[in-house]
């Protein structure tokens, strides 16, 4: 408080005595001032008292709000009370005891300096309650205010009887009670706000409102207390909106019931009963979603519809990854993609030993081994058809090659081939014709022909790895169908080396062999 009292001229009244002063701000009373004057006569003092009366109305407020530039500290010891009077007919004023007796003028200031200085104190008693009241001081700390007003009102009585150091006292006393109640503001408020909060999460939107209204009161710049207002304004219907999805779950409209709840969020995005409702919907809504994604996969998987059985399993996977049933699915998913690529290597197989492509035969069976290791007959077809290929190359090969057939050991080979192509059950039929093909030239290769060797008689004739024919002019031998070497050795001429060919047609089989180049 920082008003001044007007100033007041000793001429205006005669006497001035203390007046109480209440909390409540109201203009005290001037019940109290009466003049003191033996020497005056009755006229002149009902016209002090009226003068005294008008004055205390328009002075007194001023007097209670002392300057406080003008104050100092020190000490003050209570003063008998102080009456001025003033000479009528010079008009002087003199200070007396209430005795009667003139007070010196040093008393006369310490007394008042005393006085206002307990002035002082109920200025500032004055300003804490206005503090305190415009937190809502009533609604949580009512006790304690009516203490220190207890202790004001003692201070009061004090003053009136102007013992001023008891009224210093009391005073000082109501004050250190309101500012021990102001720092407790901060307590308050936190009280409040937790109880505000606590209403907003059992849905008492009243009890909620009321709490945070008293936080804003204690503390208004307060952010939490604005917040818990707004979300208090709101409380009954985000938790209408709650309870409308949770009828809206139990008819398993769950998308309806989401919406719902987000609407709900919008209005408060800090409720844990929506939160909780929202996690719950969208629980349901991935387990149903995920039911109906196992669903589509199996009912796939049944129908041989692999690609459609794998996107479903997959989009399980997305709504619950780890799962085992979407695992077990997708493993059969996998097994119905191996079963089908199997089968259909197993047909390509198949496809192939009829059309006798034996090698590629082998291939298809071996692809198949690749994707499973344990099928008995991809490992039978591909010893089959690696049987086939190596029997069918080296009967070509044979077919191809008679005239080797001349030598024993190719004879007997090609022998020992027919005979485990023959071994061969159901052979396809041109496998069975180059069996065939291969048992008609070996009846040939093995039956000898009549072959008529000439030479001049003096060459020696040498069949390798035949006979040493020696020396003749015309010779008959019995040869094998096929490719043979002959040699001739004359002396003074140069060696001589034949090769020839017995057919299996005897008339054909004529060979000339001498040594004609002297050296």
């Amino acid at each position: 408080m920082s008003d001044r009292k007007p100033p007041i001229a000793d001429d205006d009244f005669d006497s001035i005595a203390p007046a109480e002063v209440a909390l409540t701000r109201n203009a005290p009373s001037a019940t109290e001032a009466s003049p003191r004057s033996g020497s005056l006569n009755l006229g002149v003092g009902m016209a002090v008292v009226l003068l005294l009366v008008a004055a205390l109305v328009w002075l007194l407020p001023g007097l209670l709000r002392p300057d406080l530039e003008s104050i100092a500290a020190g000490p003050a010891t209570p003063s008998p009370g102080v009456v001025r009077e003033r000479d009528s007919r010079n008009g002087s004023e003199t200070s007396q005891a209430e005795g009667g007796e003139p007070v010196a003028p040093y008393q006369q200031s310490r007394f008042e300096r005393e006085r206002r200085a307990v002035e002082d104190l109920i200025s500032r008693l004055l300003d804490l309650q206005d503090e305190l009241e415009a937190k809502a001081v009533e609604r949580w700390g009512a006790d304690r205010l009516a203490a220190a007003r207890s202790l004001a009102t003692e201070g009061d009585e004090a003053f009136l009887a102007e013992s001023f150091d008891d009224a210093r006292d009391r005073y000082q006393a109501a004050i250190s009670a309101l500012e021990e109640l102001r720092s407790g503001a901060g307590k308050a408020f936190d009280d409040a706000i937790k109880r505000g909060r606590s209403a907003l999460e059992s849905g008492q939107s009243v009890a909620a409102k009321e709490a945070f209204e008293l936080a804003a009161a204690i503390r208004p710049e307060a952010d939490s207390a604005r917040r818990g207002l707004a979300r208090a304004a709101v409380l009954d219907d985000v938790l209408a909106a709650i309870r409308e999805a949770e009828r809206l779950q139990a008819r398993d409209e769950l998308e309806a019931a989401k919406a719902r709840i987000e609407a709900a969020l919008e209005l408060d995005g800090e409720t844990e009963a929506a939160r909780s409702a929202l996690a719950d919907v969208r629980r349901r809504i991935a387990e149903r979603d995920f039911n109906a994604a196992l669903s589509r996969g199996y009912a796939a998987l049944a129908d041989g519809r692999l690609d459609s059985a794998r996107s479903a399993f997959r989009d399980a996977q997305r709504l619950r990854p780890g799962a085992a049933e979407v695992e077990e699915g997708l493993l059969l998913v996998d097994q119905g993609s191996t079963d089908r690529r199997i089968t259909s290597l197993r047909q390509e197989a198949e496809a192939l030993l009829e059309a006798e492509r034996w090698a590629d035969a082998a291939e298809r069976y071996a692809a198949a081994l690749e994707l499973d290791g344990t099928l008995s007959f991809a490992r039978q077809g591909r010893n089959k058809a690696l049987t086939l290929a190596s029997l069918q190359e080296r009967m070509l090969a044979t077919v191809a090659a008679p005239d080797r057939l001349s030598e024993d050991a190719i004879l007997e080979e090609a022998r020992r081939l027919l005979a485990e192509a023959r071994s061969i059950d159901q052979p396809r039929p041109a496998f069975a014709a180059q069996i065939a093909e291969l048992e008609a030239l070996l009846k040939v290769a093995a039956r000898p022909v009549q072959v008529v060797l000439r030479s001049d008689g003096a060459t020696e004739v040498t069949i390798l790895r035949v006979a040493r024919l020696g020396t003749f002019e015309q010779r008959s031998i019995e040869l094998r169908p096929g490719l043979y070497t002959a040699t001739g050795i004359r002396p003074g001429y140069r060696d001589v080396r034949l090769e020839f060919r017995v057919a299996p047609n005897p008339s054909s089989n004529e060979v000339m062999i001498r040594t004609e180049e002297r050296i």
